[in-house]
């Protein structure tokens, strides 16, 4: 299953990655070995969330 992964680092600059694991315990264990500076903030299953941050990811782009 994928899960949605918003992190947060010191700074409090935000990323959103896509994780795959079996389980939301897993997905967090994952995410902070590959983001070891960053704080998992918030975890979800929800793949219309993956869209929503997809695309506001796309328009923070074309609006700098």
């Amino acid at each position: 299953m994928k899960y949605i992964v918003n992190l947060v680092n010191k700074r409090g600059i935000n990323k959103v990655k896509s994780v795959e694991a079996s389980d939301i315990k897993l997905a967090q264990a994952k995410a902070e070995s590959r983001y070891p500076d960053w704080k998992v903030a918030r975890i979800t299953p929800d793949e219309q969330q993956l869209d929503y941050y997809s695309l506001v990811k796309e328009l923070r782009k074309y609006n700098k």
